[in-house]
């Protein structure tokens, strides 16, 4: 790994993203690191054959008869020698209506000597009587399989889909119908030659059943597929997954670029690198955080019928970017970036520093709040366009030069989340004590601060926990090919003013929350997923050992060691210290007289349908809202950016009550109200 010497930069200001970050560290020098684009991601064909096998001082407690859940603290639900769960973001590993009703998944295998995990599949527990029975040690599905996902239909059965491993290239179906303990085992068909990996559910309006995955890619035995190495592809079943009636399409926007152009964006979307959320209402959300692609979010609000593409952070300001190709000016770039590690006096144009712009690691999280409106969390990782000497596909990369981002629909804005470098400064020195990439455990991102899974309570307040390495807990074996590494742990921090203003973060691997609290120190904590389940709680389960890193990665030279997965639930206020919601996210508007806009709806009294007929006088981004009497949204329809001109717009009104109903037109920062009655 190459290294550059660099000054450590952690940002005092981030003026452009309009948040303040204290100071943590300066004067430390940085060292860059290199990655691989088009590296090999972990499908399920890995071996460790001769890797030595050992049990964590965890486990070994547990094996002792040491108690594995506490009230309000850990529970352990179940254990895995295959210590991988994600490549990038996570999947929807939890479902749960309530505390006492939640449901969880991992990829487990049991333990083996045979280093090759033939037993790989679905780990699978659910409450009983409102805590958690000990693991049985068995997967659900009978071939060798990982990556699983689990939700609950509206009529409460179970569905989980995971993928068979690379070779074989298929998507597993598992249902489980209300009251049963069997689960019914299918394929998911696709016309892609090469097969589907890394698959992710969300459970949407009336029980609709999303998908998204991707085509096997070129690295892992696959094949170009559209052009595409590989396609993000997208499916949807109207009927919980026994049909559907929409497979193997690949969304506007992220098809191959046209060949006539210079454009080499879209190249493909790597596998893990996306995230799923869909909600009752037809909102469907994919947010993709791909390093060689522009950070993006593709929306629904038809139940994913059909989708926009909104880009989040331009992650490349020119479309011919190959990695490691040629060489790029500042002139390029479009300027220094004011908040990247280039904008460190003195500036050379020519710096690795310089020449780096603002990405994703490959993780992030998207949620939807009650109104359907996204939120979108990522790492922030700057990539430098300035070395052409790394081999192809390689890139460099700053990996302690930024923290969190956040954005949303309402304003469209990224900011920094406030606190998380400040927290992780331990023994409050003033500066992190991390001076070597090499000493960091290889998860799955590049970055020291990783892994978001975002959450929003139904109130509207935000939910967010990630992983960070801590400067402190260090592991020293001289006998280890990496001796001294940095254990990670599991943080959560919390907003209830729309990203305004977070809480301060807090470590929850801790000795109040932790089974056995005199082995923090030593716990490396990785993949947190969390769920909603009450109007205060949120289920986070994550995985951990005594070990930094994954056995996986072979670099590590690590024993294959059992990892323990864990589900703990959250009281937000008493944990996080997030107090209730305040204030709405919604854009501020003013509210304007119908005529503003020659804004009607005819007819009125209806039945059936009516019509909205309005007119702009400029560009507007206009949304339609339908209120009931007591003020609560019904239908919203988001028109997007309208140009100027006369609009008519139907909105069906079968499925109303008779009474009187407010409809309600936002163009821009301006509202306008009218009543409706429906009758029979």
């Amino acid at each position: 790994m190459k290294n550059l010497l660099l000054l450590f930069f952690m940002l005092s200001s981030f003026s452009i993203f309009a948040q303040e970050e204290a100071q943590v560290a300066n004067d430390v020098l940085l060292q860059t690191a290199t990655g691989t684009v088009n590296g090999r991601l972990f499908d399920g064909t890995e071996s460790l054959e001769g890797r030595t096998v050992r049990k964590s001082i965890h486990q070994i407690y547990a094996e002792q008869g040491a108690q594995t859940n506490g009230l309000n603290a850990e529970e352990w639900i179940g254990a895995t020698y295959y210590d991988l769960q994600t490549n990038g973001a996570g999947q929807n590993r939890v479902a749960g209506e309530d505390p006492n009703n939640i449901r969880a998944v991992w990829t487990h295998h049991g333990q083996t000597e045979d280093g090759g995990f033939p037993n790989r599949g679905t780990g699978f527990n659910e409450t009983t009587d409102g805590t958690f029975p000990p693991d049985d040690n068995l997967k659900l599905e009978t071939p060798r399989t990982g990556w699983p996902n689990v939700v609950t239909l509206p009529d409460g059965t179970d569905v989980a889909v995971c993928h068979l491993p690379a070779t074989v290239n298929e998507l597993v179906m598992l249902r489980r119908a209300p009251g049963s303990t069997t689960w019914a085992e299918s394929r998911i068909p696709t016309i892609v030659p090469s097969g589907l990996l890394w698959p992710q559910i969300a459970v949407g309006e009336n029980g609709t059943l999303h998908m998204i995955c991707v085509s096997t890619p070129v690295g892992n035995g696959g094949a170009i597929y559209e052009d595409l190495n590989p396609a993000l592809l997208y499916f949807r079943s109207l009927d919980g997954g026994l049909n559907w009636d929409i497979s193997d399409s690949i969304l506007p926007g992220l098809g191959a670029p046209d060949p006539s152009t210079t454009n080499d964006l879209n190249g493909g979307i790597g596998g893990d690198s996306y995230q799923l959320e869909a909600d009752e209402n037809g909102h469907v959300a994919i947010g993709i955080f791909d390093l060689s692609e522009d950070i993006m979010l593709m929306k629904s609000n038809d139940n994913g019928a059909s989708f926009e593409k909104k880009t989040i952070s331009s992650a490349f300001p020119f479309d011919d970017y190959i990695f490691s190709s040629v060489p790029y000016t500042v002139e390029d770039l479009g300027g220094i970036d004011p908040n990247g590690p280039g904008a460190i006096e003195p500036i050379d144009s020519m710096s690795a520093a310089a020449l780096s712009f603002l990405t994703s690691d490959g993780s992030g999280s998207v949620a939807l709040d009650a109104d359907g409106n996204a939120h979108v969390v990522f790492p922030q990782e700057y990539v430098s366009a300035a070395d052409t000497t790394v081999a192809d596909g390689g890139f460099t990369f700053f990996p302690f030069a930024g923290g969190l981002l956040y954005w949303n629909e309402y304003t469209e804005d990224l900011t920094t989340i406030p606190g998380i470098l400040d927290a992780l400064d331990t023994n409050e020195d003033g500066e992190l004590g991390f001076t070597d990439f090499n000493q960091f455990a290889d998860h799955n991102g590049n970055m020291f601060i990783s892994m978001p899974s975002l959450e929003v309570m139904e109130d509207g307040r935000l939910v967010l926990s990630y992983i960070a390495a801590m400067e402190e807990l260090i592991r020293d074996d001289p006998t280890n090919v990496n001796p001294i590494q940095f254990y990670s742990h599991v943080w959560m921090t919390g907003s209830n003013d729309c990203g305004a203003t977070w809480t301060t973060p807090v470590d929850i691997i801790n000795e109040d929350l932790s089974l056995f609290g005199f082995l923090v120190n030593t716990t490396d904590a990785v993949f947190p997923n969390t769920q909603v389940v009450s109007e205060n709680q949120v289920a986070l389960t994550y995985q951990f050992d005594d070990e930094p890193g994954l056995n996986l990665v072979t670099a590590e030279e690590d024993p294959i060691t059992s990892n323990t997965i864990t589900m703990i639930t959250i009281d937000v206020e008493e944990i996080l210290g997030l107090g209730p919601a305040v204030g709405s996210c919604l854009v501020s508007t003013s509210t304007v007289a119908p005529e503003t806009f020659k804004f009607e709806v005819t007819p009125n009294p209806a039945a059936g349908f009516t019509t909205v007929n309005f007119e702009l006088d400029q560009s507007e981004n206009v949304t339609i809202d339908l209120f009931n009497v007591v003020g609560s949204l019904i239908a919203q329809s988001d028109l997007g950016d309208l140009a100027t001109g006369v609009y008519n717009e139907n909105i069906a009104l079968d499925n109303l009550s008779p009474g009187i109903y407010m409809v309600s037109l936002r163009a821009g920062d301006k509202v306008a109200t009218q009543k409706l009655v429906v009758t029979k």
